[in-house]
């Protein structure tokens, strides 16, 4: 028993004399748990750490209009031109002029742009407000004809008949004709009287209520005497007072940003123009959207609904969007 003693003192002793001539007494004390590893987040960027352009912004309207529809018409069996959206376009060789003033023949090319809603107007940038006066507007067509490469002109006289689908129509609609400007938007004027051949009327466009085995819909009748940008528009009938807009923008600039305004109860769609809008009715309801892109191609949007007031000022709170959410919006607009 004393032998065992003895042995376990002697292991003991042995211990404290290695603890008491070692530097690292830690090896006895419980191991410290390290702290948890904070987990660093990315700094989320602001719409201020990116650059803005106004060109980018148009270039991505532009990737959403609708692109023009080119047909050759051979024969009358291939009359009418029936674009996508449902216009009718009945044009004879005989309606058509060549640059040397002569009629054109079978065949020629006919290209044709609808711009029948909102949507499509605002995409290709195609208000319809005539010398700052808002148009009720029933649609807006583009139509280009050719021959060997030559264009062809619509002369003054001819039997060309368009027809547009109309949900509903406006009566008392008459034709304008667009003309590119300097800073390339259209600039919308109404036609001037002319004669029409036997059995057509004076008038440049009738509303077609009957709906018959071809026509499913209401149609307005249109008779021109030139082809290009064409509207079948009329300036839009409101007896109160009218006030502008102003628009603030704290960040990206105006210059960078593409607002429009709708009015749904006045068929009528606006481009801004810098920090001020054109005249506009008081009263009304105006939806107003504006788009701005960045160089990364992040789509920005501000979309607020108001009722106008005079002396008003809007300040553009753009926020970040995509392009299908942009584009399922700009599809809900409709006259």
């Amino acid at each position: 028993m004393k032998k065992v003693i003895f042995s376990s003192l002697s292991i003991i002793a042995f211990i404290l004399i290695v603890l008491a001539c070692s530097k690292d007494r830690s090896i006895l004390l419980p191991k410290e748990v390290p702290p948890p590893v904070e987990e660093v987040k990315p700094v989320e960027k602001t719409i201020k750490d990116f650059t803005f352009d106004g060109k980018d912004a148009q270039a991505f309207l532009n990737k959403l209009t609708k692109k023009s529809e080119t047909k050759t018409i051979k024969s009358l069996s291939d009359l009418p031109f029936l674009g996508k959206n449902g216009t009718e376009i009945w044009i004879y060789p005989n309606d058509l002029i060549l640059p040397d003033g002569s009629r054109s023949t079978f065949p020629f090319d006919l290209e044709v742009l609808e711009l029948l809603t909102p949507r499509d107007m605002i995409l290709n940038q195609k208000p319809t407000v005539s010398q700052g006066r808002l148009l009720t507007t029933g649609g807006e067509l583009f139509i280009k004809a050719k021959k060997d490469g030559k264009d062809l002109y619509l002369s003054f006289v001819n039997n060309t008949v368009i027809e547009i689908p109309a949900k509903n129509p406006v009566q008392g609609m008459i034709l304008f004709y667009g003309e590119n400007t300097s800073s390339n938007f259209i600039e919308w004027y109404p036609e001037r009287e002319r004669p029409r051949t036997q059995g057509m009327p004076m008038s440049g466009v009738m509303v077609n209520d009957n709906v018959g085995p071809r026509q499913q819909q209401k149609r307005y009748v249109i008779f021109p005497t030139q082809i290009g940008w064409i509207n079948c528009d009329k300036f839009s009938e409101f007896q109160g007072a009218k006030t502008k807009i102003k628009f603030t923008s704290v960040y990206p600039a105006l210059k960078e940003i593409q607002t429009f305004l709708f009015f749904p109860d006045l068929k009528s769609v606006m481009q801004v123009n810098g920090d001020t809008s054109g005249e506009i009715p008081v009263g009304q309801l105006v939806k107003i959207i504006s788009v701005a892109v960045t160089k990364e191609e992040q789509v920005y949007s501000f979309i607020k609904d108001i009722n106008i007031i005079e002396n008003q000022t809007i300040n553009i709170e753009l926020k970040p969007t995509t392009q299908q959410e942009l584009d399922d919006y700009l599809k809900t607009l409709s006259f």
